[in-house]
This record gives structure tokens, C-alpha cells and sequence, in this order.
């Protein structure tokens, strides 16, 4: 936990979106679902803004992952990775009328959204093995196609070192992807 010059354990700032609702702005990092839960223990009986219910499940119907947002440095070059090297298909034509530059993608039913912001993460220091960063996985019914167009193009990659038929690589913005064989598609 990040702590101040006092060694006082610093506590998230609350931004104020309405009276009924705040949402927390984790400002030094974040926190674990446990530290957070830490942390609203530590504030022996006080009020908490931050209200967490376990009843959501039962009420929330999920469909799946409708897209995924990648942050990019260059539209079309991205654009260019996603649809001659990893062959998804250019769906732009979907996308609304943004602020910012960016495109879409399709895999399958879902959309990958690249979108030319500023990217706050570091490009370098990220695990060489993708599977041990944030990243997206999209399931493919063959995994040797890919395997054969990312070596084609001098695009690293290494497998799943859980022995499953998968793949991790990165994109031009170093952005992980995961390809899970899935026989069945």
C-alpha cells in the first residue's frame, strides 16, 4: 500500500460523479479486492463511500465480451497488424463519430477497438511471456495458420506454458494477445 512521508497508510481519493454514486480513483496504484477490503476495516466503523454487494450476480445477465479497447500509437498501422498479420476483419465502418483517431476490428462476433489516445502504460519492462500481463484472448479453430503468419512477419511469440494449443504475442504497441485453439468453432 502506498504510504505518505508519515509512513500513514494513504487512503484512495473518491471522485464525485452524483449524490448517489462515487466511484473510487485509485491514485497510487490501485488496490486488491483484499487490500481494499483492508482498507474499509481500517476505518474502524466510519461511513465508507465505496459500497460493495455481493447480490449483483443474480440479477445481471451476461452475454460476453462485446469488444476489447486497445490503445494504439498509430491507427493505421495497427490497423494494417490486426488485419494482414493476425487477419481479423476491418469493421471501421461500425465505428461512430469519435473525438480521436481509431479504428474497429472484428474476431468472429466480438470487435477489438484501437483507438489513438495517449497510452499510459510503459512499452517497455512488460513480461516477456504475454500470459503474465494484462491481455485479450480470442479463441481461432486452428491455431498454425496464426502461428505461420506471425513468423511470416517476424512477430515474437511463445505458447502457453499450460500446455493447451495457445499462443501469446504482442502487438505494434506491445498491447498482449492471447489465440486459444478451439476445435469446435
Amino acid at each position: 500500500p502506498a504510504t505518505g512521508l508519515d509512513g500513514a497508510l494513504k487512503r484512495p481519493q473518491m471522485e464525485r460523479r452524483s449524490r448517489r454514486q462515487s466511484l473510487p480513483c485509485f491514485v497510487h496504484g490501485g488496490m486488491s479486492s483484499a487490500r481494499l477490503q483492508g482498507w474499509k476495516n481500517s476505518l474502524n466503523g466510519s461511513k465508507c463511500p465505496l459500497r460493495m454487494s455481493t447480490d449483483a450476480g443474480a440479477s445481471v445477465k451476461f452475454g460476453g465480451i462485446q469488444h476489447a479497447g486497445m490503445i494504439v500509437e498509430d491507427t493505421q498501422k495497427a490497423l494494417k497488424f490486426y488485419t494482414q498479420v493476425l487477419g481479423m476483419v476491418d469493421d471501421t465502418a461500425t465505428r461512430p463519430n469519435l473525438a480521436f483517431k481509431g479504428a474497429f476490428v472484428r474476431a468472429g462476433a466480438q470487435q477489438v477497438h484501437l483507438m489513438e489516445l495517449p497510452n499510459p502504460d510503459p512499452k517497455q519492462g512488460r513480461p516477456d511471456h504475454g500470459g503474465r500481463d494484462k491481455h485479450v484472448a480470442f479463441s481461432v479453430k486452428n491455431i498454425d495458420p496464426l502461428v505461420e503468419s506471425l513468423e511470416k512477419n517476424g512477430v515474437k511469440y511463445t505458447m502457453s506454458k499450460s500446455g493447451r494449443r495457445a499462443l501469446f504475442c504482442r502487438d505494434i504497441d506491445c498491447n498482449a494477445l492471447e489465440f486459444v485453439e478451439q476445435a469446435d468453432l
